[in-house]
């Protein structure tokens, strides 16, 4: 190995577990860590003793951070691996914690309060522990990866994405087949399903029992150190044991041909039901082995689009919401499949450890999602013809286990209500969580099974609605699937794509005049609570409705959005932000009127988008709007005078919105421009044109619709054109030249 210096080094804390050490950088390490790490010369290290190691330049900043103030009579007289351990010094070897066990001897010598102790190895006596570095007080090591980071930034850029449908694979084909086999129903209404496997059992996973066995102490010594924890995780199993969830098996008759799957828990504390969730780890794997999850089929997607439900919720007038109690646990899993649902617990470390079967679907089981809502789908399909409107909610209007649903009637609302009551008891399912609008709705149901917090959905009062809010601490945790922030979110992706380009790594400090951006919109986040959008679009006594979109384009990127005008017989007009939908430009830069075409194409899937979710709303016109007399030039002529770009965009915004119905608006009046370039907070809450449109929209007077303009002749619009008279002109001109 290459060093600068003659030696390697054991890192090691009792309070962090290293599942695989090898190549941890610097930034994985805090510099302000105290903990001690002892240098061992290489001549220790036996001749016989081999592993694997990955060279890196550098492993971490230099440990300890500064000199450490260390005296113990009892550790004083040991012959230290590392003499100078409280000296600052290069970490030239990290170890893995599969190889220190065989490393110890042995010997151990306690150290006093808040100090280290001494641990004899094959390099001699190591110290772990704390210490205290002058000025800063007591610190310790914590090593994490932050796994989430990546996904999480993902779904900030997918939300601006549109839902589409998507054709079936021959495993979700296989899945839904499945499903339909061997769905059952007992007399009690209750429904069983079988594990979708890929290939019928049985299946060897390998040792599974070790693992649960191993993870099961591990959880056991973490909840010993919190009482607080244990009682809740006690009282989570005990739960799911009296409701008959899980039933306890002979565990020397379970070892063989069947999966046991590891647990632990995840803590809420700001749900208004269950604090504490036991997720089981059904992907956890023993070597070459495949888990449980790797061997089972995970379905089509039949999760309802968040936006669209969002979108339909906005136009009842009497609203409500409830969640379905435990919706995994109340679907029954073939008793022959229980066997790969097999969990190890005790009540108290002084019992014996004990093998139960998880009797229902399982959260942590891959194909749980599919099977709980394919379930709700067999319940609507077999209870249509007594609940034909409950039937059609549980299908559409149920984002994973809450419903978010209404009616523009009172009385029609709480008929809903008692409809969906009893559609969902006749499966084994119960509501909780009620909320509403409006009193009447929640009469008869029991204090308990409603929220338990007063607000009101039109209001400015604030409900978690389907799990949802504005996230203000990081930006890539900011969700927004109505797009009302686009301009903000808009920014932040820019941002991003800023530091992308600038190729810095996570670490590095990005340009001051970066920091000076982001923290301005960091400082105005709060500025976003002043925001009041009401939930109910304008359809009251309406006589009309139009479709108003908007798009436009800059270099840093493109935007659409679309509003309801609505008019009445006294003439009166109201303006309802529907949604909008922004998307950065590419890296690799392209001319400006084609990102306005990008622009337009957007616009035109977001009204066809629309369109299809308010179906049941008679749109009496529809409007498309852009600034750009180049695009709006393409859009109205035949798509095939263009180069593939142009004539393939032309062709799909044809194919979604007429050519007759696009239309050119000043770019003083588009308020798409501000979703294509960005606003910080405090200017998007104050931007009216974003919330309402154009003032003209608002106006009762008839809007100036320019038709005829020369974009045509514009020499950007000539340019597109066609490849097969460009080829001609390419090989005349060679003639000549010849």
């Amino acid at each position: 190995m290459t060093s600068s210096s003659d030696s390697g080094v054991l890192l090691a804390t009792a309070q962090v577990k290293i599942r695989d050490a090898y190549g941890i950088g610097e930034s994985s390490i805090p510099s302000s860590s105290s903990v001690i790490c002892t240098v061992c010369p290489r001549s220790a290290l036996s001749p016989s003793f081999t592993f694997d190691a990955i060279v890196m330049n550098k492993i971490c900043s230099h440990l300890p951070s500064s000199r450490v103030s260390f005296s113990s009579p009892s550790i004083s007289t040991l012959d230290l691996a590392d003499p100078n351990f409280d000296t600052p010094g290069n970490i030239d070897l990290l170890l893995g914690a599969e190889v220190f066990p065989s490393l110890l001897l042995g010997g151990r010598v306690v150290g006093e309060k808040g100090e280290p102790s001494a641990l004899q190895t094959v390099f001699g006596w190591v110290l772990m522990g704390r210490t205290i570095i002058p000025n800063q007080g007591v610190s310790s090591l914590h090593i994490s990866v932050d796994s989430s980071l990546n996904s999480t930034l993902k779904s900030f850029w997918e939300v601006e994405e549109l839902p589409n449908s998507e054709c079936k694979s021959p495993e979700e084909i296989l899945c839904e087949e499945i499903f339909s086999r061997d769905v059952s129903r007992s007399a009690s209404g209750r429904y069983s399903v079988s594990l979708p496997f890929k290939v019928t059992p049985p299946i060897s996973f390998g040792d599974t029992y070790s693992t649960a066995s191993r993870r099961f102490l591990s959880l056991e010594r973490r909840l010993r150190t919190n009482p607080t924890l244990r009682d809740d995780y006690s009282k989570f199993m005990q739960d799911y044991l009296d409701s008959g969830h899980m039933t306890i098996v002979d565990l020397a008759s379970s070892l063989n041909d069947s999966y046991f799957i590891p647990h632990h828990c995840v803590v809420k504390p700001d749900s208004s039901s269950t604090k504490l969730r036991v997720v089981f780890d059904a992907s956890a794997k023993v070597m070459d082995n495949p888990s449980l999850n790797d061997c089972l089929l995970t379905g089509p997607k039949l999760q309802a689009d968040i936006v669209t439900i969002l979108l339909r919720f906005r136009t009842h007038k009497y609203v409500f919401t409830a969640d379905i109690r435990q919706m995994y646990r109340q679907i029954l899993v073939d008793p022959v499949h229980r066997k790969y649902q097999r969990i190890l617990w005790r009540f108290s470390p002084s019992d014996p450890i004990k093998c139960y079967e998880l009797n229902t679907v399982t959260y942590g089981v891959s194909s749980a999602p599919f099977l709980a809502l394919r379930t709700l789908h067999k319940l609507a399909d077999d209870e249509e013809t007594s609940f034909s409107l409950a039937a059609r909610i549980l299908r559409d209007d149920v984002y994973v286990d809450d419903v978010v649903s209404g009616s523009d009637d009172l009385q029609g609302s709480i008929s809903l209500r008692d409809d969906l009551i009893a559609l969902l008891g006749r499966g084994g399912f119960e509501l909780r969580k009620w909320s509403s609008n409006n009193p009447c709705i929640l009469e008869g149901i029991p204090d308990d099974h409603q929220l338990s917090q007063s607000f009101s959905f039109d209001e400015g009062d604030f409900v978690k609605i389907l799990g949802l809010r504005w996230i203000l601490s990081q930006l890539a945790r900011i969700y927004d699937p109505l797009g009302f922030l686009t301009p903000f979110t808009f920014l932040m992706k820019y941002f991003i794509q800023l530091l992308w380009v600038q190729g810095l790594q996570w670490d590095q400090v990005p340009s001051s005049e970066f920091v000076d951006h982001w923290s301005q919109c960091r400082s105005e986040l709060s500025d976003l609570q002043e925001l009041q959008i009401s939930r109910r679009l304008s359809l009251s006594s309406r006589v009309r409705c139009e479709l108003h979109g908007f798009g436009d384009a800059s270099e840093r990127g493109y935007a659409a959005v679309a509003y309801f005008r609505f008019s009445n017989t006294a003439g009166e007009v109201s303006i309802s932000f529907i949604c909008a939908k922004s998307k950065v430009a590419p890296v690799r830069r392209i001319s400006l009127p084609r990102l306005e075409l990008c622009a337009s194409l957007l616009l035109a899937k977001l009204i066809s988008f629309i369109k299809s979710t308010y179906s049941s709303i008679e749109i009496d016109d529809i409007y498309a709007w852009s600034d750009s007399k180049v695009a709006l030039a393409w859009i109205k002529s035949s798509p095939h005078k263009w180069k593939s770009f142009v004539s393939n965009r032309t062709t799909k915004i044809q194919d979604l919105v007429p050519p007759e119905r696009w239309f050119h608006v000043r770019s003083e009046d588009n308020p798409a421009d501000f979703g294509s370039r960005g606003l910080t907070p405090s200017k998007l809450v104050r931007c009216t044109m974003w919330w309402s449109g154009p003032s003209w929209l608002s106006s009762p007077a008839p809007f100036n619709l320019e038709v005829e303009f020369s974009g045509s002749d514009d020499p950007l619009c000539s340019a597109e054109a066609g490849k097969i008279a460009l080829t001609t002109y390419i090989l005349l001109y060679a003639d000549v030249v010849a």
